[in-house]
């Protein structure tokens, strides 16, 4: 139930050497420093005039030409350093008050200066570095004496049980399959099979607030142009205080103001207000970074944001920006603390794909712009999605266990297409969605087990003339406690809410399969057979998880009983062609990959049929009515595709 992407990364795998002979001789730019030459990939534009050395433990002449004579204050190689120029620091706790105790001061990189930290402090080549292994920590504990965070990692609280907020627990060896995580019993929440350590109770930052003499921030970054870089960092310990009932700007690990610039490799961890802070930005990037036990927000920014391959988790108020575009790829967030939730866009365009959004005790994300959702899981948050005057498009996403409703839209116009719903509003809410004032599309959808504790229907709540769309998707088991609907059914799937003072709700469904289908709500081609799942409690033997598997098998009454209509996806959850046996089938799911004579069954006539329309290792094109061939969506018939037909052929 996973979306593609990770789904098949397994097969990915598999498939490397194949792809990795199709890109052969297609070229790519390696970025190099070697004895101050320079070779740029595109992401960081310019030529390096100079590199200056940093390291605290240098003994020469201090002059940042070498490592023997490096500066021993980052703060020195700033002054001088000019756009073009690089800036090397060797690991070690570098603070940017000089000795001073001014909380004022923080380490301001100017404009197209590209500074590096995890430095041994021997390197001659930029590739040489490891910054995990040699730390380069920018910190804003001034005098040293913050105290360690003793469970600034989910495994650091199992392992170290005299660290606050960690007694008497005992650490399980493994962890969750699916976030990396440590498995305590008897701890905060309770995720699937693992239950996650209440990270809040562990952190010296949550616990201890006596710490005045910090930095108000530490890393300025302002007026930043796209080539300024920080990559291979840990900024940490920025604090704000309030002096006689007024309250200090600052607690801000980075403040970004007009700033272009690409963070990179880069942790952010133990500020008071937010890791990451800033107004008008043009296109700041954060790309493989880590967000953690910041107490306030992880980022909060107006402008232009992207955030990229980064793990945000045990934040306060999760991830945020005003007035966008904020867009977000292939990023974690888990463990939100706030109301607020994890993510939070309060205008502009806002982009999120293939994205993992999980145990946030507030709603994953909450927008009032025009949004794209695409790629996503939301497991087990306090709700998934909350739109308040959105136009949105969610798709091939999957929303399990939240614990309120999956999603809930005010004023907005929204389409739902290739995804799941399952197992949401087990404790409160709406079930899976609840629409007030706008209209909802579901395209292609499979909503199974969704249960609303405090409404009428577990599938989809309408208020306040809201109008609702429904094609070619599956309504299964979904219940209600409140009212006359308390078991599943037709009535368990949809309440539409009437009043004599607003408008009454519609619903428009065709195609579709409903459970106690009675045909009450009208339309053209429903049913309430049982569309017969792959194994409706997954491995775990519990519906509504996320391992619950909702392909369809050999028979299933929704094989071929969906209908085209404009704007249908190409493609299913699962990146298989839509109608390859002439009609689309209803639900999130195709029956199979590779059953190209629609005998419900992948045998050797379908490997007979592959071999017709390979183009071997030259790309495309796809010759004429052999589209559906390309298992792989990569524009060709090839190898990836007989590797992905193979796995699922059952014999001749």
């Amino acid at each position: 139930m996973v979306p593609t992407l990770r789904r098949l990364e397994g097969i990915k795998a598999g498939m490397q050497s194949v792809s990795h002979k199709k890109r052969r001789g297609l070229g790519h730019t390696i970025c190099w420093v070697c004895a101050g030459i320079v070779a740029l990939s595109p992401a960081v534009a310019s030529s390096a005039q100079v590199v200056h050395h940093v390291d605290q433990r240098a003994l020469g002449r201090s002059d940042g030409t070498s490592w023997a004579d490096a500066f021993v204050d980052l703060q020195d190689a700033l002054a001088v350093a000019q756009a073009g120029d690089e800036i090397w620091v060797a690991g070690g706790t570098y603070a940017p008050d000089c000795g001073t105790g001014d909380r004022a001061m923080a380490f301001t990189v100017p404009s197209g200066v590209r500074m590096y930290g995890g430095f041994s402090g021997v390197e001659q080549c930029r590739e040489d570095r490891d910054w995990t292994a040699s730390e380069t920590i920018l910190s804003g504990d001034l005098n040293g004496d913050d105290g360690p965070n003793d469970c600034a990692e989910f495994s650091d609280c199992c392992r170290k049980h005299d660290a606050p907020g960690c007694d008497n627990l005992e650490c399980q060896t493994r962890v969750c399959d699916l976030y990396d995580l440590c498995c305590v019993p008897g701890s905060y929440w309770s995720m699937s099979s693992c239950v996650f350590i209440a990270e809040r109770e562990c952190s010296d930052l949550f616990g201890n607030w006596r710490r005045t003499d910090n930095s108000y921030i530490v890393v300025e970054v302002s007026d930043a142009s796209t080539e300024t870089l920080l990559d291979g960092l840990t900024i940490r310990g920025a604090f704000r205080t309030a002096v006689e009932g007024l309250t200090i700007s600052g607690g801000y690990g980075m403040r970004a103001h007009r700033a272009g610039a690409v963070v990179r490799n880069t942790r952010f961890v133990e500020n008071s207000s937010a890791g990451a802070w800033g107004w008008e930005a043009n296109g700041i990037s954060f790309v493989a970074c880590k967000f953690h036990d910041n107490y306030s927000a992880s980022l909060f920014m107006s402008g232009r944001v992207y955030l990229t391959d980064t793990d945000v988790y045990n934040n306060g108020q999760g991830a945020g920006v005003i007035r966008g575009p904020f867009f977000v790829t292939n990023c974690r967030f888990v463990s939100g603390e706030r109301s607020y939730g994890v993510l939070l866009s309060a205008s502009g365009d806002f982009v999120v794909s293939d994205s993992i959004l999980v145990g946030n005790s507030g709603w994953a994300i909450t927008h009032d712009g025009r949004a794209l959702i695409t790629g996503c899981t939301f497991d087990g948050n306090y709700g998934g999605l909350f739109l308040d005057g959105s136009g949105a498009h969610v798709r091939d996403s999957v929303f399990v266990r939240n614990t309120h409703s999956a999603m809930s839209l005010n004023g907005s116009n929204v389409r739902l297409s290739n995804s799941i719903v399952v197992g949401n509003g087990i404790q409160t809410g709406y079930g899976a969605i609840y629409s007030s004032e706008g209209a909802l599309t579901i395209d292609n959808c499979s909503i199974v087990g969704n249960h609303a504790g405090g409404w009428q229907a577990g599938g989809v709540v309408t208020d306040w003339g809201s109008r609702v769309t429904v094609r070619n998707s599956i309504f299964w088991d979904n219940t209600a406690t409140n009212g006359p609907n308390v078991v599943d059914g037709e009535a368990g799937s949809f309440y539409l809410y009437e009043d004599e003072i607003y408008p009454s709700s519609t619903l428009d469904i065709n195609y579709s399969i409903v459970n106690g289908w009675t045909g009450t709500f009208g339309g053209a081609g429903n049913s309430g057979a049982d569309p017969v799942f792959a194994d409706l409690d997954g491995l775990d033997d519990v519906p509504g998880t996320l391992d619950d598997d909702l392909r369809l098998t050999p028979g299933s009454p929704a094989i071929n009983a969906g209908a085209p209509y404009g704007g249908m996806p190409a493609t299913d959850l699962d990146g298989v062609p839509r109608a390859l046996c002439g009609w689309p089938d209803v639900g999130a799911y195709e029956f199979g990959i590779g059953d190209y004579d629609c005998n419900q069954i992948v045998d050797l006539s379908d490997f007979a049929a592959w071999a017709n329309c390979a183009t071997g290792p030259i790309v495309g094109p796809i010759a004429p009515g052999c589209e559906a061939f390309d298992a792989g969506a990569d524009g060709d018939v090839d190898l990836h595709d007989f590797y992905l037909l193979e796995h699922v052929f059952v014999g001749p």
